[in-house]
């Protein structure tokens, strides 16, 4: 749709295999590349896509994890978050305790990592803030693969979901 008039400009569709599956979360790149994370309400034995990608006049390209990590997931994407430069995104899988983190035009998982109720993901300058259901903050950088856990005590109360956002005071 566009987003100045509501006119539809384009629209998609998943294989009629995978009608089980809806979109929880979408992100969208300064490039116009949208990256989606679907929830698949079949079978936990069945597989199916949990990871779209999407640009303007292409088919979708769905991604599948290597296993393990796509059984993993289950069935479940809370949210997803494109990198600063676009490059990358992260979706989370929080019914897995896991947090993924994608290559955005190859479509290969470059990493994943364990976070207990792992949902909401930032983008940072240099990577990736995550939370999870526990209270834990971390900061990946899929550049370098480092991974740090932040102290946030200091900070007071602080509390979130799935949904994450840099704030900043002016």
């Amino acid at each position: 749709m566009a987003a100045d008039t509501g006119a539809l400009i384009e629209q998609q569709f998943l294989d009629t295999d995978y009608h089980k599956a809806s979109i929880r979360h979408l992100d969208i790149n300064a490039d116009g590349l949208v990256a989606a994370g679907l929830q698949y309400e079949g079978e936990p034995f069945e597989r199916a896509p949990l990871i779209m990608i999407h640009e303007q006049g292409s088919p979708i390209e769905t991604f599948w994890a290597p296993e393990p990590s796509q059984s993993e997931m289950k069935q479940y994407v809370g949210s997803v978050r494109f990198d600063l430069g676009g490059s990358y995104f992260a979706a989370s899988c929080p019914r897995g305790n896991l947090i993924t983190f994608w290559d955005a035009r190859s479509g290969e998982m470059v990493n994943a990592l364990r976070s207990r109720d792992g949902c909401g993901v930032c983008a940072v300058e240099d990577g990736f803030v995550f939370t999870a259901g526990t209270g834990r903050i971390s900061h990946y950088n899929p550049t370098v693969d480092d991974i740090v856990s932040l102290d946030v005590s200091a900070t007071g109360k602080v509390f979130w979901d799935n949904h994450l956002t840099v704030w900043q005071e002016t």
